[in-house]
């Protein structure tokens, strides 16, 4: 398991997002946070009316009172350093935290982040500081407290605790930030949802790790094939991982957040690219084979339907580009799988499903390339419509998701040795080194493997974190309710009313 990331907070003013005041025409200013009078306040008999006949002595600077101390409240109480409102919200494209002033970083280095005080003491004050140096709105706050309890850290709202019910009156920023905060590290309880540091065991303070984990598996949980909230969360990350390498909360892991911040510019690369796999799979070639040699019986020979995929292909041209991809990809074989086919002795002999890890991608030669260009169209006769074909590299794995894989150990290629499987090029431009796919893959008896069909793929940084598994668990709780028995079958039915009744 990997400890929770997450610090701290910068101490200045960000880059100003707005202006605080508004130019007048006979060049005068108007404060940005005034309140603006309509016309009807300004110029019509009812707004002079209500002005003259009716005035309330006080009312206004009593109001006036009341909103101030009100907005004066929710800036203090949201700690040291809150960012302002005229300030933006942290986030912008070239938004960057101020330098310390030297006794901001003293501070920092004394009393807030020294090496000496515990790590859990550190990130947890670095992220209530961070928290209140960044505006979030409703989705990055939804993502951040999503990202801090895959890493092991409480940030949901702490319950009966109402701004209005808490004296801060004399109490100092810090004492104000602590009880406000509801980013905390369990140091009590028996929660088993996040990590306490009492209890350490199965934990590892490891950034990079929960940035993986939370791209590989929870981010798809939040946004779906939303690229634009997949955008958000790797910025959000990015921006906190920045955030505590400026203010040096914990030095003693700067390398592994150089990491995690790595895996945020992965993440942002090849979650398009896995969307994409998807839309171009599974790819002529493998249409082709389907076609010809996954009928089902008595199925009409003239095309093929994959429900899955939604796609339909000519059996002449399942011929043809079956054929010519056979003859450029494996030339020696070309002639049996010839002689073959036209006794009508090709067959699919075995159907395996395995995950992959991909070693290696093989684009097509020049020369291949141009043996396609020749290929010609069985309908129009028109050259160059046959989409060439690579080949991939494979390795054997087991891709560890949470599913109790038992000790079943059925695998494509049973030596675990590696594997080549022949794909188009339309859907090899989407994959990378590092990639893990679980695969259905058919052998025909002429030697000659396709993929069928694709059930999963991931990205290379794939980790699968056994808090996926704790999010919603709940601590069972002792039901003293009597369970139904022979002398009395309704006694749970009968009992929630007779509680009413009491």
């Amino acid at each position: 398991m990997t400890s929770s990331p997450g610090e701290g907070p910068a101490e200045g003013d960000g880059m100003a997002g707005n202006y605080s005041t508004q130019p007048l025409q006979d060049g005068s200013s108007l404060a940005a946070d005034a309140i603006l009078v309509g016309p009807n306040e300004t110029d019509g008999e009812c707004a002079k009316g209500s002005s003259e006949e009716h005035p309330i002595p006080g009312k206004l600077v009593e109001d006036k009172k009341k909103r101030s101390k009100r907005k004066n409240k929710s800036t203090v109480a949201r700690g040291p350093g809150a960012l302002s409102k005229s300030r933006g919200t942290g986030f912008e494209e070239f938004y960057c935290d101020p330098p310390v002033t030297p006794d901001e970083a003293l501070e920092e280095q004394t009393n807030i982040y020294p090496p000496h005080r515990a790590f859990v003491d550190r990130i947890e004050e670095c992220i209530q500081r961070f928290r209140a140096r960044r505006r979030l709105d409703s989705d990055r706050l939804n993502i951040f407290n999503k990202f801090l309890a895959i890493g092991g850290i409480d940030g949901s709202p702490r319950q009966f605790q109402g701004g209005n019910s808490i004296d801060l009156e004399g109490a100092t920023s810090t004492e104000i930030r602590e009880i406000m905060a509801s980013d905390v590290i369990h140091r009590t309880g028996n929660d088993l949802r996040f990590y306490n540091p009492n209890r350490p065991d199965h934990w590892d303070v490891d950034f990079a790790g929960v940035v993986s984990g939370f791209f590989s598996e929870r981010i798809f949980k939040l946004a779906g094939s939303d690229l634009s909230l997949i955008k958000m969360a790797a910025d959000l990350v990015q921006n906190f991982l920045n955030y505590v390498l400026h203010h040096d909360v914990c030095p003693e892991y700067a390398d592994n957040i150089h990491q995690a911040k790595a895996v945020c510019d992965q993440a942002l690369d090849q979650i398009p690219r896995i969307f994409g796999i998807w839309q171009a799979i599974p790819g002529d070639f493998s249409i082709a084979a389907q076609t010809l040699y996954c009928r089902k019986e008595g199925e009409e020979a003239s095309s093929y339907y994959l429900g899955g995929a939604n796609k339909r292909m000519d059996h002449k041209r399942a011929m043809v580009v079956f054929m010519a991809t056979v003859a450029t990809m494996d030339s020696d074989s070309v002639e049996a799988v010839c002689a073959a086919s036209a006794l009508n002795a090709i067959h699919v002999m075995d159907t395996a499903e395995q995950a992959f890890e991909i070693l290696e991608l093989r684009d097509p030669s020049e020369e291949v390339l141009q043996l396609y260009r020749g290929v010609k169209d069985p309908a129009s006769g028109a050259p160059g419509t046959i989409e060439p074909c690579g080949l991939i590299v494979l390795k054997p794995i087991t891709i560890q998701d949470g599913w109790d894989t038992g000790l079943c150990t059925d695998q494509v290629c049973g030596d675990g040795a590696q594997e080549s499987l022949i794909i188009n090029c339309s859907i090899m431009r989407y994959l990378m080194v590092g990639m893990k796919v679980k695969l259905v893959v058919c052998t025909l008896n002429i030697g000659i493997k396709f993929i069928k069909e694709l059930k999963e793929v991931c990205p290379s940084y794939y980790t699968f974190l056994p808090q996926e598994l704790m999010l919603n668990y709940r601590e069972p709780v002792l039901n003293e309710r009597p369970a139904p028995g022979v002398d009395d079958l309704e006694a749970e039915d009968e009992q929630p009313a007779q509680k009413a009744k009491d």
